[in-house]
């Protein structure tokens, strides 16, 4: 969990560290470091590598996908609630190939979300997977 937070002075007010050169504003960025149960300033971390770097597409990078998806569909119940939602990296993706991700909802008898779960999948398949 992090948190952004403004320096304060010593009487409590909001201090602004304006730097002329870059015209902007720093702020502190905190993460909670649950070793010594504190919030600390949070650093980049640096990463050196050596040669070639192969990226596959893992939990981060599906993570960052939510922004780029080329096609999404939904199914919605007689209700208006959305029981199913797809999400393929192609644009115009035929919903009978299996690089789906789809999401389907439950939900109890006063229509609010009990729950949520994910699958890669065929999308014209989606009722009958193994949920």
């Amino acid at each position: 969990m992090a948190r952004t937070v403004l320096p304060m002075d010593p009487n409590g007010h909001v201090k602004f560290d304006y730097d002329l050169d870059e015209e902007v504003f720093k702020t502190a960025l905190l993460v909670w470091n649950s070793s010594t149960l504190q919030w600390e300033r949070m650093t980049q971390p640096t990463v050196n590598v050596d040669g070639d770097l192969t990226v596959t597409l893992g939990d981060v990078e599906m993570l960052l996908m939510g922004y780029y998806w080329g096609d999404v569909r939904y199914d919605l119940d007689s209700k208006g609630n959305v029981l199913y939602i797809g999400k393929h990296i192609t644009k115009g993706a035929a919903t009978s190939d299996s690089e789906w991700y789809i999401t389907k909802y439950d939900y109890d008898s006063k229509d609010n979300v009990i729950r949520r779960r994910v699958m890669k999948g065929i999308w014209d398949n989606r009722v009958i997977l193994s949920w």
